[in-house]
C-alpha cells in the first residue's frame, strides 16, 4: 500500500496530497477521540518509532510526482508525530515535490522538544485543541498514555512563541463542549493563532447553510480569523472524495475526517 492518497479537496488546505507516515490498516493514535468515525484503535506510548521507512516514502512521493497539488500534506491514519522519522519526511517531500508541507497534528506529543523541532520543519501546522480543562480532555479526547489538559496547552504555547510558520488551531465543538465556547475562544485567543478552524458537530448540512446555534458559536470566534466547515467547504466534495478512495484505502472515514473535522 502506498504512502500516499489523493489529492482530496481539503476545505482548509486547498488541493492536498496526503502523506500517511503511519500507514496501517488500524488507526494508530495517541486519542481516542468520541467523535472519531474508527472506533477500533492501537493502544499508543510516548515511544516514538519508526512505522514506514524513508525509502517507502520516497518511492511515494516519486511516484506522484509534482504539479498534482496544492500541498504536502502528513496526516492519515493516525498522529504523524508518533513517526521519529517525521522531520526526514518533511525534507523529503520539500525536495521531491516542492510544495509547501502542511502537518495535522492532535497535540498530544507537542510537549516533547524533539516533536516542537520536527514540526517547526512545516510551513503549516493544524493543532488540534477540543477541550477547556483536564475533565473535558478525558472526556472528549480520551487519551491512551498518561499525559495531560495543561501539558498540551504548555507546548502548544510554546510551540507557537518559536514557530515561524502558519499555526492553525483546530476545535471542534461537541454537545458537551458547546456551552463552554467562550473558554475555548479565550483560550485560543491566548495562543494568537494565525487561524481557527471550527466545526460545530451535528448533522452535515451543506455548504452556506448555517444553524442559528452555530452562527452564535462562529460569533465567538470572529475575531481569530476563523474558518469553518460549515461555510467554507462544499458538501460534495468531502463525500466525492470518500468515494474515490474507499476503492483504495482502509478506514477512508478516517484519513478525511481532516475535511470535515
Amino acid at each position: 500500500m502506498s504512502v500516499i492518497f489523493g489529492p482530496v479537496s481539503s476545505w482548509r488546505l486547498g488541493t492536498a496530497l496526503g502523506l500517511d507516515l503511519v500507514d496501517s490498516d488500524h488507526k494508530r493514535c495517541t486519542f481516542d477521540c468520541v467523535y472519531c468515525p474508527e472506533k477500533k484503535h492501537s493502544q499508543a506510548s510516548t515511544k516514538r518509532h519508526w512505522c514506514v521507512g524513508l525509502s517507502a516514502v520516497e518511492c511515494g512521493l516519486r511516484s506522484v510526482g509534482q504539479g498534482k497539488a496544492e500541498c504536502v500534506t502528513f496526516c492519515g491514519n493516525g498522529e504523524p508525530t508518533v513517526a521519529s522519522n517525521l522531520s526526514e519526511s518533511i525534507d523529503l517531500a520539500r525536495k521531491i515535490i516542492g510544495l509547501p508541507v502542511a502537518v495535522l497534528t492532535n497535540s498530544s506529543l507537542i510537549w516533547r522538544d524533539d516533536v516542537k523541532r520536527d514540526l517547526g520543519k512545516a510551513d503549516t501546522v493544524v493543532a488540534k485543541l477540543d477541550a477547556y480543562d483536564e475533565q473535558s480532555f478525558r472526556a472528549i479526547n480520551r487519551p491512551l498514555f498518561p499525559c495531560s489538559f495543561e501539558s498540551i496547552v504548555g507546548g502548544l504555547r510554546e510551540f507557537r512563541s518559536g514557530f515561524g510558520g502558519k499555526l492553525a488551531l483546530q476545535m471542534v465543538l461537541t454537545d458537551a463542549s458547546k456551552p463552554h465556547a467562550q473558554e475555548m475562544a479565550a483560550l485560543a485567543r491566548s495562543m494568537s493563532p494565525d487561524e481557527v478552524q471550527l466545526c460545530v458537530r451535528g448533522p452535515w448540512k451543506a455548504a452556506q447553510t448555517v444553524s442559528p446555534e452555530t452562527e452564535t458559536l462562529h460569533g465567538l470566534f470572529s475575531d481569530l480569523n476563523m474558518r469553518s466547515v460549515h461555510t467554507d467547504a462544499p458538501s460534495w466534495a468531502l463525500i466525492s472524495d470518500l468515494g474515490k478512495m474507499q476503492h483504495s484505502r482502509p478506514n477512508a472515514a478516517v484519513m478525511l475526517m481532516g475535511v470535515e473535522a
